[in-house]
Parts: C-alpha cells; structure tokens; sequence
C-alpha cells in the first residue's frame, strides 16, 4: 500500500517542476507563486466539497504534547533497529533538504540554467522516483529491510557527486542523472 501511494505521489511530481519552469519563464517568479497558492486554494475547495470524513471510532483523549513526546522516545528506545532507523532518516532528511537549497544556486549560478530548463531536468529527475517506487517492494523482498536501507542510502548520498560533473559539460544531464539516482 505505501509502494502504491508513494508510486502515486512519484507520478504527480513528474509534471510539476516542468510546469513550474515554464509558468516562470512566462509570467515570472510572484505571478508563478500567486498561481502556486490559488491552485492550493482550488485543492482545498474540491476537498471541502466531498462528503465529509465519518470517524470509526471516538478519538482518544489528548495528553499534554511533552508526555506524547517523552511516550513516543520510550517506546523508539525499546525497539533498536526503529531507533536507529529513525536517526537515520531524519539525517537523510536533512541532508536532502539541504542539497535541496544548494541546488538551486548551482544550477542558476554555476551552471546558468533558466527556469524552463531547471523544471525540465526536475521532471527528468523525477523518473527516478517512480523507478524507485516501482522498484522498492522487489527490492525489499530481495534484499531485506536492513540491507535495502542501506543500498538506498548510500545510493541517495553518492548520487549527489555527479551534479559537480555539470560545471564541466552537459549539465542538465548530469544534474538530472544525480537527481534522479538521488530519489530512487
């Protein structure tokens, strides 16, 4: 089920940043994000128009945010390998946020990418996404969950190597080519 909502929201990103790369070049970066926030306020129109959730069951009483905290470290503590995993993503996370805003800067400074072409490569990336999450429930039961972890991982790291290799020819390709291993 996770394989084929992540395969779902893998999809949808192979349009957006090629959309967005072109709205750029042709209205400009504010109308672009003005355009960004009516079609969010569109989504939640069309979202606020179905019928409305019906719970299962009564939802449990709050406790005080700091004790589901202090709960919820108790629990990772008790199961090892989810504590490590845990740690684990969240430098990933971080890592990849970071190379995210890194990004930007090489490809409009570095290598002087326009908007158009910036979205073309994200799209292009974005086909490592949907390989991944077409690929993972294979490589899981081929692998493991240990190991896959690990080959996914080191994988998204290494990948960033081969942006520099941009500064020297071909940068689309090898930008997207890193990208795209990145979020496989």
């Amino acid at each position: 089920a996770n394989g084929l909502l992540e395969l779902s929201g893998s999809t949808s990103r192979l349009t957006g940043p090629g959309l967005a790369g072109v709205l750029i070049s042709l209205i400009g970066a504010p109308l672009s994000l003005i355009t960004d926030a009516v079609s969010f306020a569109a989504s939640a129109l069309f979202i606020g128009s179905g019928p409305p959730l019906v719970r299962r069951a009564a939802p449990s009483p709050r406790l005080p945010f700091v004790r589901e905290v202090r709960e919820g470290m108790t629990a990772l503590r008790q199961y090892w390998p989810v504590y490590r995993g845990m740690y684990a993503a969240a430098l990933s996370n971080l890592a990849f946020t970071m190379g995210q805003g890194v990004f930007f800067v090489f490809a409009y400074r570095s290598v002087h990418l326009s908007p158009a072409l910036v979205g073309a490569t994200l799209t292009m990336a974005s086909v490592g996404n949907v390989a991944g999450a077409a690929a993972a429930p294979r490589l899981y039961r081929r692998l493991g969950t240990g190991p896959a972890l690990l080959v996914s991982t080191t994988f998204e790291a290494s990948a960033v190597l081969l942006m520099p290799l941009g500064l020297l020819f071909a940068p689309i390709l090898w930008i997207g080519l890193s990208l795209g291993v990145r979020s496989f």
